[in-house]
């Protein structure tokens, strides 16, 4: 699990506990947990929202994490 995934889930678990609720913890992250997995992006797509954004600031010198 990643480090954000499981803060969120201490996030979730922190508000059931101090909301006065008649869910069970699992009804309650279904309820209002994330609902749906972060998708991929293709090497394409991140290209193209490079591109559209170069087209207002450019760079000096290339990003370290530039797609390539």
């Amino acid at each position: 699990m990643l480090l954000f995934e499981q803060i969120n889930e201490d996030q979730l678990r922190e508000q059931w506990l101090h909301t006065p609720m008649t869910q069970s913890l699992k009804e309650f992250k279904k309820q209002y947990g994330p609902k749906k997995a972060p998708q991929k992006i293709s090497k394409e797509k991140q290209q193209e929202a490079l591109n559209y954004a170069y087209q207002f600031i450019k760079p000096t010198k290339p990003l370290e994490g530039e797609v390539k």
